[in-house]
């Protein structure tokens, strides 16, 4: 069961019956389904390596509120472009041609420029959608734990079950697993965990039926003593999707490392979202906080088990790799409702669920 998740952010596997040479998100061999979008060369080969994500949190708003000179008032203010292209978005304020009133911006990132405070920018371009070709996704429920030793010896059982093939029928074929842990929580704040699996598309109904804890289809195992040893499961969340494209080239372990889990309704189709998260701008942003890939998936909305509701027609969930946690912080700030990127998207309703994962450990079933 990919035991716990806050929000959950699932991760994917890849399906035994693919070609041995198929490698999807997070793995190591190479996708082979032909990606008909934009690619750079440099990654063509990496990206279809990863795959995972998920989360529904309550999240603080970190707002910063900026004035600029008051010279026309008329001039509709940045637009979304220029406040991307601004490495960190700092440099976006010393040319502000903002209005006088206030305007809202992603908070820390505009505290300090990118390569300061922790931060290692990076210079990702370009995305791969081959992965969509292997169905897979991630999968995995979050709880908050006050006792991390109980709750590895629990979860490393489960982790253990997968390999030999003792563990519920839906997760029999994960290809992939991670071990997270909520970081950058305030001291006396119990954490949450989280073990995100990945497991094909065809598993995923199963697999978030699982996760039921309440009501009369409840699975029997969220009420047991090994669980009620490390949490209260309140709050708890779960959440399964899909992998459409992979942003970078996933590096063969991600073990210390963090991951940044972030869920979005969408008022659209995914294809429609796709050019505004892969634009140049965008991709100058994260790179200005350090992510090294990112993997982009459609959630399952539909099946008993999804703890995330939303308005909007899709939901949507990315993985954000960090090589830092500052960086995965810059990006914990920005994914906000009343940030540039969506506070003039009409198509995006939220909620805006997210958790920084400090990545304990990166299990390999294909190894």
């Amino acid at each position: 069961h990919s035991l716990t998740r806050r929000d959950r952010h699932p991760t994917h596997a890849l399906h035994p019956t693919l070609p041995a040479d198929t490698m999807f998100a997070l793995t190591s061999k190479a996708a082979l389904v032909p990606a008909k979008v934009r690619v750079a060369p440099a990654d063509r080969n990496k990206s279809a390596r990863f795959a995972s994500p998920s989360s529904s949190n309550p999240r603080r708003i970190s707002r910063v509120a900026v004035k600029a000179s008051s010279k026309n008032n008329d001039d509709p203010g940045p637009s979304r472009r220029d406040i991307l292209a601004a490495p960190g978005l700092a440099a976006f304020l010393s040319a502000a041609a903002a209005p006088a009133t206030t305007l809202w911006l992603p908070g820390a990132a505009l505290a300090k420029p990118a390569g300061k405070g922790g931060i290692k920018p990076t210079n990702v371009t370009g995305y791969d959608s081959a992965i969509a070709g292997a169905k897979l996704g991630p999968i995995g429920g979050a709880v908050p734990c006050s006792d991390y030793k109980a709750w590895e010896k629990t979860i490393y059982g489960f982790i253990n079950g997968i390999k030999t093939g003792e563990c519920p029928p839906a997760f029999k074929n994960a290809t992939r697993a991670f071990l997270l842990k909520q970081d950058g929580v305030p001291a006396g704040q119990d954490p949450l965990v989280m073990l995100t699996v990945l497991i094909p598309e065809a598993d995923q109904k199963a697999g978030l039926a699982f996760f039921v804890n309440k009501g009369p289809k409840a699975n029997p195992l969220w009420a047991t003593d090994d669980i009620k040893a490390f949490t209260t499961l309140d709050p708890f969340t779960a959440t399964a999707s899909v992998a459409k494209f992979v942003r970078g080239a996933p590096p063969k372990s991600v073990k210390g490392l963090w991951f940044g889990q972030y869920d979005l309704g969408w008022n659209g189709k995914f294809d429609d979202w796709t050019p505004l998260f892969t634009s140049p701008e965008a991709d100058a942003f994260h790179n200005s906080i350090g992510v090294e890939f990112s993997v982009a998936h459609q959630m399952d909305l539909k099946d008993p088990g999804n703890t995330y509701k939303t308005k909007g027609k899709i939901g949507i969930e990315v993985f954000h790799c960090f090589n830092s946690l500052a960086g995965a912080k810059e990006g914990y700030n920005a994914f906000q409702p009343d940030a540039p990127f969506f506070v003039n998207e009409p198509r995006a309703v939220g909620p805006y669920d997210q958790v920084i994962w400090k990545i304990m450990d990166d299990i390999d079933y294909t190894a």
